[in-house]
């Protein structure tokens, strides 16, 4: 059952009991699951066609001991262990790779880390971990789309600001007022009702 939300969003109800999540996490009001939990249960595929997503995602984590907890309960941990040791190789984070590798030797599972990532560098090639997702999301836009803009108004003259003072006052002003006012619309300009 799907329930319908304001602004085109929903929640989906999963009546299916036997593989609800033992634990939750209360976020904001909402029981969620573990974002440990719902990486493990993320098809391969997710690492493919959200690489940005799963990039935040596990930079966001504070240690890999839930990660690997989560792992070992799990029935396919080899695999899941390869992915999640492959991924933090690829991401520069040699120290998490080796812990997860090092965990589940202990165990007596042999992990061979295959990287998940189709792409061929990560965005935050420094980072090693993120210190919010939002900050991280906000960052990684600003890496991913910053060549692409400049390219668009690369043939643009520049415009020297002789006032910077009045500028940002000027910019304060016109976002305060497109922010109390309706989008305009893309082809009149005008505002839409």
């Amino acid at each position: 059952m799907r329930l319908r939300l304001p602004h085109n969003t929903s929640v989906l109800v999963y009546p299916d009991k036997k593989n609800l999540p033992r634990t939750v996490e209360v976020v904001q009001g909402v029981r969620a699951m573990p974002l440990v939990l719902a990486l493990c249960r993320a098809p391969p595929v997710f690492f493919e066609k959200q690489p940005l997503n799963a990039e935040i995602a596990l930079r966001a984590m504070k240690s890999t001991d839930d990660l690997v907890r989560v792992i070992l309960e799990s029935e396919s941990a080899s695999a899941l262990a390869a992915r999640f040791a492959g991924a933090y190789e690829f991401l520069g984070d040699q120290d998490r790779a080796a812990q997860i590798t090092r965990t589940l030797d202990a165990a007596g599972i042999t992990v061979h880390p295959k990287k998940p990532f189709t792409r061929e560098a990560p965005v935050f090639a420094e980072l090693k971990r993120l210190t919010s997702p939002y900050a991280g999301r906000i960052e990684a836009l600003f890496r991913v789309l910053r060549e692409p803009v400049l390219e668009v108004f690369k043939d643009l003259p520049s415009r020297p600001v002789s006032d910077p003072d009045a500028y940002i006052q000027h910019l304060e002003s016109v976002t305060s007022t497109t922010l109390t006012t309706p989008f305009p619309s893309r082809a009149t300009g005008l505002p839409m009702n």
